[in-house]
């Protein structure tokens, strides 16, 4: 599913504390954490003086990872993509008793915000850049004035033409050599953070065998899946979701979804695709009363990938609140 960047055991013979970094739409582990992950190596893989063990997977369908049959949506349901990581903590301390720091951007922060909300016992703290908690949008988001909910209608335009059917919005996107996909970093391009050398980077990733479709069947299984699911089940079929448990938690009132370890969000003002209100809702319904103390939300003057655009300032953030006691 993705790389190994750092696997050590200590002189004890005790593993080093996981930190796993989770990138999401339309990147790869490598073009989203380039900075952050360059920054650690050279730190010998240490924030402050705690060494850690680091992974930073391609998620599900992404860039060479494993693609599971993108004809069936229930591959790219939220219960297998959050499986994945737990999967990982797990199987890296072997026997499943371990916590793992994460830093989640996009996707990755969705399947994050889930993984701690349904299996707190495998989080120790949670790091997420701009993208609130998923229900926030479908429930809190209701609370804003009629004018901030259609700046965010307008903003999630794509997501909708997302669950087209017969390819639409795959051969959209691969149209042009991938340019409507480049069209989210033209922002980057014209501030000179990205090259015409990372695009084809980008490129390379996004033409791998059945990784556009595959990365379209996550906003298709979040929707279309999830409801045609539902109908299913109200006309007497089984529930089709191997992991029904993270699909009830995502149904559950507030109080069960609510992340109890320590949280931060980190969020770039400008973002193309979400508006700050819903950093704020999410801050405040999401994160439980018992960590908040140990909890903030910053926020910046910058865009939706803040890991690429104010790199320094985010490692620095991350470094501090990894290494607060």
């Amino acid at each position: 599913m993705g790389r190994e960047e750092n696997f050590d055991e200590n002189y004890s013979g005790e593993k080093d504390p996981l930190i796993i970094y989770l990138h999401g739409f339309p990147q790869a582990a490598a073009t989203c954490w380039t900075y952050q992950l360059q920054d650690f190596a050279k730190r010998n893989f240490k924030y402050g003086e705690k060494r850690f063990a680091l992974m930073a997977p391609d998620l599900r369908g992404y860039n060479t990872s494993d693609k599971p049959d993108i004809t069936d949506l229930n591959n790219y349901d939220m219960g297998e993509l959050v499986h994945d990581i737990k999967g990982l903590i797990e199987g890296y301390y072997k026997n499943g008793k371990g916590k793992a720091v994460l830093v989640a951007h996009d996707w990755g922060a969705i399947i994050s915000w889930v993984l701690t909300s349904t299996y707190p016992e495998v989080v120790e703290k949670l790091i997420v850049l701009n993208v609130p908690h998923p229900v926030s949008m479908q429930r809190e988001i209701g609370q804003l004035p009629l004018k901030t909910i259609y700046a965010q209608l307008k903003k999630s335009w794509y997501i909708l033409f997302m669950q087209l059917g017969f390819s639409i919005p795959e051969n959209y996107f691969k149209n042009d050599n991938y340019r409507a996909l480049a069209f989210a970093y033209l922002d980057l391009a014209k501030k000179g953070i990205l090259t015409m050398e990372d695009y084809h980077h980008y490129v390379k990733g996004w033409a791998q065998p059945d990784a556009l479709d595959a990365m379209m069947a996550y906003y298709k299984g979040f929707m279309t899946g999830k409801f045609a699911n539902a109908i299913k089940m109200k006309l007497g079929y089984p529930d089709a979701r191997r992991y029904p448990k993270v699909g009830q938690t995502l149904e559950a009132p507030l109080e069960q979804q609510k992340v109890k370890v320590p949280t931060l969000i980190l969020w770039g003002k400008d973002d193309l695709a979400l508006i700050e209100e819903t950093a704020d809702l999410s801050f405040k319904y999401y994160i439980d009363e018992s960590v908040k103390p140990k909890s903030k939300i910053i926020k910046f003057e910058a865009g939706h990938f803040i890991a690429l655009e104010i790199p320094n300032t985010v490692i620095q953030e991350i470094e501090q609140f990894v290494t607060q006691q």
